[in-house]
């Protein structure tokens, strides 16, 4: 007989898994749960999966802080709000947009202890893309933005309806732009050097049809941050 040719056999063999496995899948959180709670003060109540928060949680910082929104993988992931107290002991409302990966990103709104307010394009926990920033002086910004600073096309409007139409570099006017003179009527075209206009030529503008800024200013959905204040 050719042995070489016959199947073998194996038996069929189930692994167990230890008991000690089995408590510790048992025992990692998962569902809603109560607060749970840290060494550091820190504290938790919401979702969980596989020991990670997933889902809708709370999570508040030893020092006040406090993050109500949604979780992935134990990181804040998708659109939560965020929290610091103030001196009165309330607190007061930072950030209210979409998270990614622990970090502000996507669209959001951002109220600055300054009084300033941005409503737009976050990417890394700084500014990027297309946002308005309202300075708390009635100034406007309208336009795009990268790594936190204004950069590419954008207009700055003042209160009294003058406003800068034109490129920009690192926060600065920098480049071909336009500057409307609007209570007097006219406008000044030139190229900008670290915000101040080179080679300006001022003509008049048509009094019947006054300039206005091209760019719609999106409506914020909360203009006033001490409006926002909740008891802590």
């Amino acid at each position: 007989m050719n042995w070489s040719k016959q199947p073998v056999q194996v038996a069929n063999q189930t692994k167990s898994v230890p008991l000690w496995k089995q408590n510790e899948e048992l025992a990692k959180k998962s569902g809603a749960r109560s607060t749970t709670f840290s060494l550091n003060g820190d504290s938790y109540k919401g979702e969980w999966a596989h020991d990670k928060k997933e889902g809708h949680g709370v999570y508040v910082w030893a020092d006040g802080r406090t993050y109500d929104g949604e979780w992935k993988n134990d990181l804040r992931h998708g659109t939560g709000e965020y929290f610091v107290p103030n001196d009165k002991g309330e607190l007061v409302k930072i950030y209210t947009g979409e998270w990614r990966n622990g970090m502000q990103d996507g669209q959001g709104t951002y109220f600055y202890t300054s009084g300033d307010v941005y409503e737009g394009g976050w990417r890394r926990d700084l500014r990027h893309g297309q946002g308005v920033l309202v300075y708390k002086n009635g100034d406007r910004y309208v336009g795009n933005w990268v790594d936190d600073k204004r950069s590419g096309e954008g207009q700055l409007i003042h209160p009294s309806g003058n406003f800068y139409d034109g490129l920009w570099e690192n926060n600065e006017k920098e480049g071909k732009g336009v500057y409307y003179y609007v209570a007097n009527g006219q406008r000044m075209d030139g190229i900008w050097v670290l915000g101040v206009c080179t080679n300006g030529v001022v003509t008049a503008t048509d009094a019947s049809d006054p300039p206005k800024p091209a760019r719609p200013l999106p409506a914020l959905g909360l203009k006033d941050p001490d409006a926002i204040i909740r008891k802590a």
